[in-house]
């Protein structure tokens, strides 16, 4: 049974998604706020983090740094739709996917399926091409991780997930969409920004100079590719 940890402050938001994921036949335990937090992820593993965001206030994005620097756990990130710029920072910071409220009960499990799938298809053994060599940049397919004269840059599993399938193509533009759609597994509205930041922090991670990325490489009105070199 996959297990969420929802941390939400409002009484009314942690009944009704307790009762919405208890229909999915998911675990949820809740957290009210930072503290409970944290005494929670100590305990047994959880396979995603559910968050709302807009009513924990600046509390929140401090929150979604110290989960995001001590846990590889996916975080969802849910908030009303005036707080965009929020929840933009809160993808900089570290968290995988947002949704935005009010929406559909419906919207939102199928966001949760696609974090769970996501997941479980990056923990299956890694049968071949286990390191990826990127011109002074190795991706270690089997640890999830990227390494710079043996040095780990320690990426988040969607960072991984991102540089996996750009290198998987290397060479060949992928549209933004497309990217959106097989890392995120569901097409959204505010697909683009989301990938947009993601590209933003992976290029801080690997290129020698970000503002001049010449590994991930923008193809301009339509997507991104891998390029041959990293510096």
């Amino acid at each position: 049974m996959p297990r969420l940890l929802l941390v939400e402050t409002d009484p009314f938001m942690q009944r009704t998604l307790q009762k919405l994921f208890a229909t999915e036949e998911y675990f949820c335990a809740v957290a009210a706020g930072a503290a409970e937090t944290t005494e929670a992820l100590e305990g047994d593993p959880f396979d995603l983090v559910v968050m709302g965001l807009g009513r924990l206030r600046a509390e929140g994005l401090t929150l979604l740094r110290q989960i995001r620097t001590r846990n590889h756990v996916p975080i969802l990130l849910l908030a009303p739709r005036s707080d965009v710029a929020d929840l933009v920072a809160g993808l900089e910071v570290g968290a995988d996917d947002y949704l935005c409220e009010p929406f559909d009960p419906r919207e939102l499990v199928g966001r949760v399926r696609a974090q769970l799938r996501r997941g479980d298809e990056y923990s299956r053994p890694v049968e071949q091409d286990n390191q990826i060599d990127l011109g002074g940049l190795i991706l270690d397919v089997s640890r999830r991780d990227a390494f710079r004269d043996g040095m780990a840059l320690k990426l988040t599993s969607r960072e991984f997930q991102l540089l996996h399938l750009l290198a998987r193509h290397r060479g060949k533009a992928l549209a933004s969409l497309w990217i959106f759609e097989n890392i995120w597994g569901y097409t959204a509205e505010f697909g683009m920004k989301a990938l947009t930041v993601y590209v933003g922090r992976l290029r801080k991670k690997i290129e020698a100079d970000a503002g001049h990325p010449r590994l991930i490489l923008s193809v301009r009105g339509f997507g991104y590719k891998l390029g041959t070199r990293s510096g």
